[in-house]
């Protein structure tokens, strides 16, 4: 790809014209028999006409090659970077589309499993909580032909994506800004007020993580941590009322009953994990969140090491 960017500066539409010919008609009956690095390396190409389109082109450029190669870093990494960039107009629509899409969600388990990259996870919350706040709206609202009604049942998958994205962005998060900060408070909320969305957070220790962030920045003496300490005490105080009210029994099934997955990697991909790409459990047991914690107690268990050591991630990985 260096290469390729090399020659893009002198004749700009190069990636367009190499992916024209991977795509050709004449090609199909070759491409059974291409290996998978080539199969890659056009995914690749793929993958960055879209960016390079500004969000124009269909989005199956894009969640294609997301889907069937989920293990490559940078085709994930130009994938998210240009599905969560655009105007206000087009991030609309592309939350609607991606509310209405089943697999998405699965895909997005994979990244945050695979890549906990601090350039990439803070960009995928923002576009799981604009999905989620795009798939909730309530199913009168009429829909339009650039904001197709979203489809409920795609909701519980696209939840715990959050949930997970979530938990991964409080581990690897070390410098908080406002930004981010206000970003992982939103998508808490908005998981929050999911049917189940409480005991999600519960389940994956979101909540333990996030106070155990805040205990850090009330006790850091630096002064971008005592201004979001400042600024978002009222908001944090809301949270911590919110997850600690009782489970809302009338959210539906518990926890058990949620449909699981198998993380929907595609055959074209389905080598085994290299070692150590998901995040493996150092231990058999993770810390459970205590009830009812507030804002001046300091938190005394220890955050879990790996996501993939909390309950039901077997299923996903």
């Amino acid at each position: 790809m260096a290469c390729l960017r090399t020659v893009r500066k002198t004749v700009p539409a190069t990636t367009e014209m190499l992916f024209d010919m991977f795509a050709a008609e004449a090609m199909k009956s070759a491409r059974a028999k291409w290996p998978k690095d080539v199969l890659r390396f056009g995914a690749l190409l793929r993958v960055h006409r879209y960016a390079r389109s500004k969000g124009e082109r269909p989005l199956v450029d894009v969640l294609g090659p997301m889907r069937d190669h989920v293990k490559d870093k940078e085709i994930v990494l130009v994938g998210v970077q240009a599905l969560a960039k655009g105007t206000d107009e087009q991030m609309a629509d592309r939350h609607a589309h991606l509310a209405n899409d089943p697999d998405f969600g699965k895909v997005a388990k994979r990244i945050a499993l695979l890549h906990p990259d601090p350039q990439l996870i803070p960009q995928l919350l923002r576009l799981l909580t604009g999905i989620l706040l795009t798939a909730s709206l309530p199913a009168e609202l009429p829909p339009s032909p650039s904001h197709p009604q979203p489809s409920k049942p795609n909701l519980a998958s696209h939840s715990t994506s959050c949930a997970i994205v979530l938990w991964t962005v409080l581990d690897i998060t070390t410098e908080w800004s406002a930004t981010s900060w206000e970003q992982v408070m939103d998508g808490v909320q908005v998981v929050a007020e999911m049917p189940n969305g409480k005991e999600l957070l519960e389940r994956y220790e979101v909540m333990e993580c996030l106070e155990d962030a805040w205990d850090d920045l009330g006790e850091s003496e630096d002064d971008g941590a005592r201004r979001i300490v400042t600024e978002y005490m009222m908001d944090m105080q809301q949270v911590l009322a919110l997850l600690n009210d009782p489970l809302d029994e009338a959210a539906g099934e518990t926890m058990e009953s949620l449909p699981q997955d198998d993380g929907g990697e595609s055959d074209s991909d389905s080598e085994p994990d290299s070692p150590g790409s998901p995040r493996r459990p150092d231990s058999p047991d993770s810390p459970r969140r205590r009830p009812g914690r507030t804002l001046t107690t300091v938190g005394e268990a220890s955050r879990p090491s790996t996501l993939a050591s909390l309950p039901g991630l077997d299923d996903i990985l």
